[in-house]
């Protein structure tokens, strides 16, 4: 044995120096050292340099975890190539001899091998590791990173090391079962594509044999999180590496030594075999049985969903953290309470069946017969619990609860709302923890008995909520902070017992455990907590010169809410509390399961915290006021720094970004005060309250930055970026503008990935509420909310009870407000018809400046009545205007204003337009002499109206050649084609774009067919913004514009040389066409330079 293990060193070690010295080795590992040089280069000096980098690059370990996974991306290549040389080798150097006169065996001389291409790649990733921690080192002297390499060798554990040993067994066993060099490099580099390009981590990652799309990354709290299957695969590999290189000992052709060696590696490798192919088996078998599981408790629920359900008036909980074999050990004591009419024999309750009941009992001790199955507690009480009787209840437990299998009607295939896929970082999603001295269990996860079952329930109404108070014993670690709902502190100082009472009744009970640092201070309105692992603290010392302006500031933000929502913070306490990276928020047939918003508590995701660095943004800002001439004064410069910090935690204004309701405390107000059971509804009011507080503490902040800022939702509902929305929501523009034409809000189901739901409600329901309030004013909807809350605390709601509370009794809103806008297609669109203004001086005036009188038309064109912001842009100000038009109505709108207006603009809160709504104003000559005039009227449109009209590009009288068919292509159709391009100079009723292409040879027009109205003659115009735009210059444009018409009297050509005019409107000419019979117009490709197809229009003439 020793004999054999010191030949096998010693091939290896002459195999290394073999590898180390051939041209392919140093250029295949020289790319992959370039590659991940630059990358771990670009990225230190980008974490170095920027404000605000992303806070993955700070947790400790990333850099050299990220600059393996980048390298093992080529480090499959370099193995096939040098691998695959391990026979050709030896046959060019004719060393058959030397082996057969050596006392070696086969097995001896593979092995051997085998051990050096392992080794030698073994030795790039320790290089990559020392390259990475180079960086490290630069980011901890610069910017005071944590340096902390542990993650990196554990990937290199968990993923590389399994990956090298598969891949050369499998090359190694491909070389000496084909004998052939080139299919040993072709298959495996195969093998490698076909994981990139189809099976990702399909079929459980079985397949993914180097972790390429496995999501392992470490977080500084909880590390690589549960790993779950994966270690179970990777052993599966680890396992099939050596059955290949048996076998490739077994198929190598060379005479045997020893054949009762060859036959019991033979053996072990068929047992190997034996043993991998079971753990597949065994794996899919869990994941079938977990599936089948989760199918029968749903199931299961649904049935038990109309069974009468007690009320939990208050819990009483003793937990154990971490004391025991298991991490939560725990006694409740439930106050239950009938308040149905019918006796409760066999009282309800969701618990995560993960969680072992080891006794259910009464209050005296008698121990009550119960069953625990399909995450259901049910519980047998004799007596019954009659009508109004109250009785006491304790359940004990232990165990640590799993999320997966509690939440059963997640989409199944649903995007992430908090994105676990950017760039290298793959996240594997949690909903809670427990292990690793932290602990993160929302209420959702099912934790503790809560009244009722917990799924089930359909696209129209959520879980019913129990609101309940409590007192808490929490029995744990001395170094741990607890973090839940109500204020804690220490009762024993021997064996440390923190107590919390929740005096005010809660929706849900959270608790949060970790080796945090705490930061607190009681302001005003509540105390505020902050729980951040100690090494992601930030500078906040760099405040303490402004700590009463940062203090000012916060009470001020309470201030807003409360003014907002007209409801007093609630709580006596916000805590927010750093959470591991991995914890998602998901997306539920009822609606959006927000896991991070507890009563009283939110949980901040790490990254979030680390990317931060203050003493650098203050810097950095500093210079900035200094460049820009403005007031650089430190604590002007440290107040707007502190004020963006807080607000990027709270209200995040980026269109682009995540969804910034899933972080903030505007549901402490009114959704953990009452029982919204409409998922849309509820939907609506978060996001309505986070719009209207996101736009009025911006301006109350920075009031210079831009007045009567829009939200970021706002950005997204002018439909221009399908940039953004693919972002957010992973959906296309044209779905999303399908959906909200075709189905009403109350018939769509969550389904699928879930974006389209997710956008379709962000994008109407809170416009409908912001219409609704600004229908009945904003001071009676705000007296509304606050009697709702106080007559109907921790009860039902629906939208019904909403509007009745809300309803202005002098103006009253329909009825039917919420059928109109939540049950049918409403879906209004609006236009500027136009817009003038003319000089204006009252008669007897005395004053120099001159004022103007604006007079503009707007038309709402579709069914559907609504609000619609105007906006006519003046010098250095905006005059703003609140228009309420109903269905197919018609409004002439006049105001004075003191500077000459330049343009006016339209922002509807809910409508199909896509792109801006505007109109340049147009100065009429002259001059009034009368008083200004500020009112409005409805305009009755006259039966002239319908003989002139407007043929659009958008319109289904436009078409081109493959247009309909480009429109189903992502990326669109290009080449020789039209192509659409929104444009805020272009024509449109809800879409502003035109059709443009290169002018040819005339092969592909584009071209308008209608039949007119009345028979006539009609003057047609050709709709071009000649030189507002780079390629409408005579330049780019061609030199003149070739059109076809088809009218009564026959075909005629027209050519006409484009140029600038006051409406935007070329005259082609007059034409005659008969009603009934078709009028067609074409736009000639034909010319050098660009060419559009934009709209024409028609007026009749006699």
């Amino acid at each position: 044995m020793r004999s054999a293990l010191k030949h096998i060193f010693a091939i290896a070690h002459a195999e290394r120096l073999i590898i180390f010295r051939t041209a392919k080795f140093w250029v295949l590992s020289g790319i992959g050292f370039g590659i991940v040089s630059l990358f771990i280069f670009v990225t230190t000096i980008v974490t170095i340099v920027e404000n605000n980098p992303p806070g993955e690059f700070m947790l400790q370990g990333t850099d050299a975890l990220l600059a393996i996974y980048l390298f093992s991306f080529l480090q499959a290549i370099l193995i096939i190539f040098i691998a695959s040389d391990f026979r050709k080798s030896e046959d060019k150097a004719m060393l058959d001899q030397v082996m057969y006169s050596r006392p070696m065996n086969t097995a001896s001389w593979v092995v051997g091998k085998y051990l050096g291409v392992v080794g030698s790649v073994l030795y790039l990733n320790l290089g990559l590791i020392l390259l990475a921690s180079v960086g490290r080192i630069f980011k901890w002297y610069f910017i005071g990173a944590s340096i902390g390499l542990m993650p990196a060798f554990q990937y290199i554990l968990i993923a590389t090391i399994p990956a090298i040993l598969f891949m050369t067994s499998l090359v190694f066993f491909l070389v000496s079962l084909l004998r052939f060099q080139a299919l040993a490099i072709i298959i495996p580099l195969g093998y490698v594509i076909s994981i990139f390009f189809y099976f990702h981590n399909k079929f459980l990652s079985f397949f993914d044999y180097g972790c390429f799309f496995v999501p392992l990354f470490a977080s500084d709290l909880i590390g690589f999180g549960d790993l779950g299957t994966l270690v179970t695969q990777r052993i599966f590999y680890t396992v099939l590496s050596f059955v290949l290189l048996f076998f490739s000992i077994v198929l190598f052709p060379r005479p045997r030594q020893n054949r009762w060696l060859h036959r019991i590696i033979g053996f072990s490798a068929v047992l190997l075999l034996t043993f991998a192919t079971f753990i597949v088996f065994r794996v899919y078998k869990q994941n079938k049985h977990k599936m089948n599981e989760a199918e029968t408790a749903l199931a299961y629920q649904k049935a038990l969903q109309s069974e009468p359900v007690c009320r939990v008036a208050n819990y009483d909980f003793d937990l154990r953290i971490f004391q025991g074999k298991a991490p939560l050990d725990a006694t409740v004591k439930l106050g239950l309470k009938n308040e149905n009419k019918e006796p409760i024999e066999k009282a309800i309750f969701s618990l995560n069946q993960s969680l072992h009941v080891s006794r259910v009992a009464l209050q005296n001790g008698d121990e009550v017969r119960f069953q625990h199955e399909n995450h259901v507690l049910q519980v047998f009480l004799s007596p019954p619990l009659q009508l109004a009787e109250e009785r006491e209840l304790i359940v004990s437990y232990s165990g640590v609860p799993d999320a997966d299998a509690f939440m059963l009607d997640r989409l199944p295939d649903q995007d992430f709302l908090v994105s676990m896929r950017d760039g290298p970082f793959l996240k594997k999603p949690l909903s809670s923890w427990i292990g690793d001295e932290y602990v993160v269990l929302p209420a959702e996860v099912g934790w503790y008995p809560i009244p009722g079952v917990a799924s089930g329930f359909g696209h129209s109404q959520t879980r019913p909520k129990n609101f309940a108070t409590a007192h808490m014993k929490i029995h744990g670690p001395a170094n741990l902070h607890y973090i839940t709902q109500g204020q804690g502190v220490v009762t024993d100082s021997l064996k440390p017992v923190m107590e919390f009472r929740v005096e005010k009744p809660v929706p849900g009970f959270s608790l949060n455990a970790g080796p945090y640092t705490k930061i607190s201070h009681q302001f005003r309105q509540a105390q505020l907590e902050l729980y951040f692992h100690p090494q992601h603290l930030p500078d906040i010392k760099e405040f303490a010169d402004v700590a009463d302006t940062c203090f000012e500031a916060i009470e001020t933000l309470f201030d807003e809410f409360e003014n907002i929502t007209g409801i007093k913070y609630p709580y006596p306490r916000l805590a927010f509390v750093e959470r591991p990276t991995q914890m998602q928020v998901y997306l539920t047939t009822s609606g959006i399961q927000n896991t991070f918003l507890q009563p009283g508590v939110i949980m901040v995701n790490e990254t979030e915290i680390t990317r931060r660095d203050i003493k650098k943004e203050i810097e950095n800002r500093t210079k900035r006021a200094k460049h820009r001439g403005r007031d650089d004064s430190p604590n002007k410069i440290k107040r707007d720094v502190f004020i963006d910090f807080m607000l990027e935690f709270l209200l995040p204004s980026e269109a682009w970004g995540n969804d910034g309701t899933l972080n903030s405390p505007l549901k402490n107000y009114l959704h953990f005060q009452v029982d919204i059971q409409d998922p849309v509804l509820a939907r609506a009011l978060e996001v309505q309250y986070y719009e209207l507080c996101e736009k009025r503490i911006y301006d109350t902040f920075f009031p210079r930055r831009e007045k009567r800022r829009f939200s970021s939702f706002d950005e997204l509902r002018k439909l221009t970026s399908g940039w953004t929305l693919r972002r957010r929501y992973n959906v296309e523009l044209d779905s999303l503008i399908q959906t909200l034409e075709n189905q009403p809000l109350s018939q769509l189901l969550p389904s699928g990935k879930g974006g389209i739901y997710r956008a379709t409600i962000d994008f109407k329901s809170p416009q409908i509420l912001e219409m609704l309030r600004q229908r009945v004013g904003e001071e009676q909807w705000t007296k509304g909310i606050q009697e709702l809350v106080n007559e109907y605390r921790c009860k039902p709601v629906n939208r019904e009870l909403l509007l009745q509370m809300v309803q202005n009794k002098e103006e009253p809103v329909e009825s039917d407000y919420f059928i109109t806008w939540f049950d049918k297609l409403t879906y209004p669109g609006y236009k500027i018809i136009s817009a003038t203004a003319q000089k204006l001086k009252p008669r007897g005036s005395k004053s120099l400046k001159m004022a103007y009188q604006v007079r503009v038309k707007v038309r709402n064109g579709e069914e559907g009545a609504g609000f619609v912001r105007l906006v006519c842009g003046i010098k250095g100000d905006d005059y703003w205007k609140r228009l309420y038009l109903k269905s197919f109505e018609e409004q002439e709108i006049l105001f004075p204003v003191d500077g000459k207006p330049r343009i006016v603009q339209l922002f509807p809160f809910y409508a199909r337009n896509r792109g801006n709504i505007e109109k340049d104003v147009t100065i009429l000559e002259g001059l009034l002499r009368q008083e200004p005039r500020d009112t409005f009227y409805v305009v009755q449109r006259s039966l002239d109206d319908s003989l002139n009209f407007v043929l659009d590009d958008q319109s289904n009288a436009f078409s081109s050649p493959v247009q309909d068919e480009a429109k189903y292509f992502r990326p669109a159709l290009k080449g020789k084609s039209w192509q659409s391009q929104i444009s805020d100079v272009a024509f449109g009723d809800y879409y502003l774009s035109w059709h443009f292409k290169h002018a040819g040879a005339g092969d592909y027009p584009a071209k308008w067919q209608t039949k007119v109205p009345k028979t006539g003659m009609y003057a047609l115009y050709y709709r071009l913004p000649y030189g507002k735009r780079w390629f409408l210059r005579s330049r780019f444009f061609v030199d003149e514009i070739s059109l076809k018409i088809h009218a009564a009297d026959g075909e005629q050509k027209i050519k006409i040389r484009p140029f600038e005019t006051g409406d935007d409107w070329l005259p082609i000419g007059q034409f005659y066409f008969e009603k009934g019979k078709q009028a067609t117009i074409e736009v000639i490709d034909k010319g050098n330079g660009r060419l559009i197809a934009d709209a024409i229009r028609w007026e009749f003439v006699n």
